[in-house]
């Protein structure tokens, strides 16, 4: 059948099954660890349907899912790593803080001296 189809409505019959597989939420993704190191895998749920189609199909749903779930995960991940270092910047106490802190002990010092 795809044989037929021009390079846009090949494209377009690929965009149609990715879309199906998200709308039917066949698409789970899964971390593992390997080596000590976190990895995300897109797996994709088999159904009738899709174990009906030819390889080459399935071959470049896989690559496109891939595609389009490696830079949505990334884009969080950066933002995550973004959100977090701005956390511990604003949680580390400035040396101004620190010095204000240290004064105020040394003035309470003093005064129970006396």
């Amino acid at each position: 059948m795809t044989y037929n189809m021009t390079n846009e409505e090949y494209i377009l019959h690929i965009v149609k099954i990715c879309n199906r597989l998200i709308d039917e939420k066949l698409i789970k993704i899964v971390e593992k660890d390997e080596n000590g190191k976190k990895m995300i895998k897109i797996v994709i749920i088999p159904c009738e349907w899709y174990l009906e189609l030819n390889d080459d199909d399935k071959y470049c749903v896989e690559i496109n899912l891939q595609k389009h779930y490696s830079s949505l995960i990334n884009k969080v991940i950066e933002e995550l790593n973004n959100e977090n270092k701005k956390n511990k910047e604003n949680n580390q106490p400035k040396d101004e803080d620190f010095n204000e802190e240290k004064n105020e002990i040394i003035q309470s010092n003093k005064r129970q001296r006396i």
